[in-house]
């Protein structure tokens, strides 16, 4: 099968396109089906960058642990066999 030759500004409907009929999925699975059904190659970073720049991809929220400043269950002896 040979690639279609495709634009840029073709390639960023596409995906926009794709994103709004599939708004659920990854990244992964958007770059599949766009694969598969469109015969038009597309890779998951492409797919990303043109998302991200839509801002239609948010940043996962991180969840912060903070350090404590000593262990809360010490140890009652030093292991014989470890020194």
């Amino acid at each position: 099968m040979k690639r279609k030759p495709i634009h840029f500004e073709t390639e960023k409907t596409i995906i926009l396109d794709q994103r709004t009929v599939r708004n659920k999925g990854s990244l992964q699975e958007l770059a599949y089906k766009i694969t598969d059904e469109q015969q038009v190659f597309m890779s998951e970073s492409s797919v990303y960058r043109i998302l991200k720049a839509r801002g239609l991809i948010t940043a996962p929220a991180h969840i912060f642990v903070s350090a404590a400043d000593e262990f809360t269950s010490k140890t009652g002896f030093v292991h014989l066999y470890a020194l």
